[in-house]
């Protein structure tokens, strides 16, 4: 990644945006829509807020959805793969001649480009393959308290997972077998930890039944690392949008409300 925030200025970064695959037929039927990406928030699709949000963002200099969906404004459309590891590989072969790449889902409603600004700093800093957001999960409760989130306790707080992910299209085109091994398990942590290795499975084991976390951030970089065969770091970010997301029936009416 470029040496330092001096470049950011210089970036310019393709975004990704997942919008493949059906709903579930709950969700279908209480939303009136096949796809999460087309509920419909302040008068646009979620899709058209992710997309305008990135669009706004000066580092980003194009958009890829990945989808069978309607194409927004002054962005390229990928037909849809088969699953969700299919469409992310789908979108980096678009993108492979990038040093970086945004892969984003679409279905965030409170995105916006002050907030994707914010991630792009913070992950060019780190000089990582891949960074990955991660946001104090009280946070996200405060902020939107109708949407629950998956959550993991660590020494440094407990914390969710973001929708974003600022990588190296060249690495990760390389790593695909490791990337749907990670994807399998992403909403099991303790499943998740056991391919970590034993000492970060047992750690997470001990943060569930704990009122304290055990596991250090770093711990965690380390072994993800490893799985990956890639450098991976976390990044703490204050950003409750960056993990709200519409992806269960009950989100609606989050949503709504």
């Amino acid at each position: 990644m470029p040496n330092g925030l001096h470049a950011l200025n210089d970036l310019r970064i393709p975004a990704v945006v997942l919008a493949g695959g059906q709903a579930s037929a709950e969700f279908q039927q209480k939303a009136g829509v096949a796809k999460r990406c087309l509920v419909k928030h302040g008068g646009r699709t979620l899709l058209e807020i992710v997309a305008d949000a990135l669009r706004q963002t000066p580092a980003v200099d194009r958009v890829i959805v990945v989808g069978d969906v309607p194409a927004p404004a002054d962005v390229q459309v990928l037909p849809e793969g088969d699953g969700f590891v299919a469409n992310l590989f789908l979108g980096l072969q678009a993108c492979a001649a990038a040093p970086l790449a945004l892969v984003s889902t679409s279905d965030m409603p409170f995105l916006t480009s002050d907030v994707v600004r914010g991630f792009i700093e913070g992950a060019v800093g780190l000089e990582a393959d891949m960074v990955y957001p991660i946001v104090p999960v009280e946070l996200c409760a405060q902020a939107y308290p109708g949407m629950r989130r998956t959550s993991l306790r660590l020494r440094e707080g407990r914390f969710t997972g973001g929708n974003m992910i600022l990588l190296r299209p060249d690495v990760f085109l390389r790593r695909r077998r490791h990337i749907e091994a990670a994807y399998a398990y992403r909403k099991q942590p303790l499943r998740l930890a056991m391919m970590l290795g034993p000492a970060v499975a047992l750690g997470v084991a001990l943060s569930i039944v704990l009122p304290v976390g055990l596991l250090e951030l770093a711990t965690l970089e380390r072994a993800a690392s490893r799985l990956l065969h890639a450098q991976a770091r976390a990044l703490i970010l204050e950003a409750p949008a960056l993990a709200a997301d519409v992806d269960k029936p009950a989100d609606l009416s989050a949503l709504k409300g």
